[in-house]
């Protein structure tokens, strides 16, 4: 906040880029841990780390004296050390990154200057306790003849408590009645998406891919489900006029790698309904115009799920139609299998075997499995983090429990969407899907076309 106060936009969302890769350590040393010809370069890699983690210390403690008392010049130096803790970081990232065949996501927001493909842009917010804060690189950025890399900051005066309560009761009465609701909605748009669109024709806003990096509070939003219409018009949501993915650095790493190199359309292995109480989940994958192999009920086991795997290398996607477990540890967050929990370490951990390598899509139709809360951006992470880590460039995340007739609807709508030659790419099918379900007639009425049924689905990751 105080560097964006200063005009420092560009040092302000490097300080922001530089918290959120340490984020991404977690995961990327589970993953690597099982590398043994990597020893020596990860042992540098943790001692290199806690080096910019008290760097990372340092300055937040600045950062949270009060605007009185806070020394420039000592601001200044801290900004100057976290960056010369990080500079140490590179040369042993980059070494790591030769050795791995998944791309490191603690490098990615660094490169995405360079990288970003064109008709994207990158929103990457963060929420202080006085204000809301956007960086946005892409079209949304730019002016004629500026370069590609200029940063547009954007500050909107929405505290942390404020956007917190105001999400929280928005999810409550979406739940209930989406009327109540559309006030909030039409807040949370104001707040959140129209700023990084400040300047952009209509046109243009409905062409490019917005990539939004949440924080804190933000992370449980249903960004489909913000509302553009003004008070008094038919209401219409962000949905049906802008494409939104979510990414991170963990997903984003694998969208700046360059082309697309995992098929995302292919055959299906389906793990559903592990404990018999998800009566519509094995029909998810029913109408699915793609070869689906099902592990069902008491198959649907972590050793049968990799012995699939093995014996069909071809397989492209995996979808998990399972109950999800958010814990207070993210670690330990977890899909929950006939054979126990596949928590975020162990998904992790399975990139570094290379269990996952063909593995261009992971739906998690389950509760809960998208969002990762936290204070500062990266320090938690969700189960999408972990399967991005793994290898796995595109995810289907959910922010709450979906009715599992909408759940079977929408799937059955995004199989056929996304097996289309026509179809565009996977956000334009998830986008299809959605609002087939929203628009679905079923005895002269629309039984789902409130945002509880359709919104929570999230695309996060590679978009194409």
């Amino acid at each position: 906040g105080l560097l964006f106060e200063l005009g420092r936009h560009d040092e302000a969302a490097e300080v922001l880029d530089l918290q959120r890769a340490a984020g991404a350590f977690q995961l990327e040393l589970l993953r690597l841990s099982g590398r043994p010809d990597l020893a020596a370069d990860l042992a540098r890699l943790a001692d290199a780390r806690a080096k910019n983690e008290a760097a990372r210390e340092r300055l937040k403690a600045a950062y949270d004296q009060p605007r009185a008392t806070r020394a420039k010049h000592a601001v200044d130096a801290l900004v100057e050390d976290l960056k010369a803790s990080d500079a140490a970081l590179s040369p042993l990232l980059a070494s790591l990154e030769r050795s791995s065949s998944i791309p490191l996501a603690s490098k990615a927001l660094a490169r995405a200057r360079e990288r970003l493909p064109r008709g994207t842009a990158m929103v990457e917010y963060f929420v202080a306790a006085d204000a809301l804060y956007l960086f946005v690189l892409g079209p949304a950025a730019r002016a004629k003849g500026t370069p590609r890399t200029t940063l547009a900051a954007r500050k909107v005066k929405v505290g942390a408590a404020e956007l917190a309560r105001t999400i929280d009761r928005y999810r409550q009465l979406l739940a209930t009645d989406s009327a109540l609701a559309e006030p909030l909605g039409r807040d949370l748009y104001r707040w959140l998406l129209a700023p990084a669109m400040e300047g952009l024709d209509a046109e243009t806003r409905h062409s490019t891919t917005f990539l939004l990096l949440p924080h804190g509070p933000l992370a449980a939003v249903p960004f489909g489900a913000l509302v553009t219409s003004a008070p008094g018009a038919p209401t219409r949501y962000a949905l049906e006029d802008l494409r939104l993915a979510i990414t991170s650095a963990q997903s984003l790493a694998h969208l700046l790698a360059g082309p697309r190199t995992r098929a995302v359309v292919g055959p299906i292995l389906g793990l559903v309904d592990p404990d018999g109480t998800l009566s519509e989940a094995r029909a998810e994958l029913d109408e699915a115009p793609l070869p689906t192999t099902l592990l069902a009920g008491r198959d649907a086991t972590e050793a049968r799920m990799l012995g699939a795997l093995r014996a069909a290398p071809a397989t492209r996607i995996l979808h998990f139609a399972t109950h999800g477990r958010a814990a207070a540890d993210p670690l330990r967050s977890a899909l929950l299998l006939a054979s126990g929990p596949l928590e975020v370490r162990r998904v992790a951990t399975l990139g570094g075997t290379r269990a996952l390598d063909g593995i261009g899509l992971v739906v998690l139709s389950a509760c809960e499995t998208a969002p990762a809360l936290g204070d500062r951006p990266g320090e938690l992470l969700s189960l999408a983090d972990g399967f991005a880590v793994a290898g796995i460039p595109t995810l289907i995340g959910t922010l709450w429990e979906v009715d599992d007739r909408a759940t079977r609807l929408l799937f059955n709508r995004f199989y056929l969407a996304l097996a289309d030659p026509s179809r565009g790419d996977t956000l334009e099918a998830l986008r299809a899907a959605q609002l087939q379900v929203s628009r679905f007639e079923e005895g002269g009425r629309r039984p789902f076309a409130d945002p509880r049924y359709w919104s929570a689905f999230q695309l996060i990751g590679d978009f194409r």
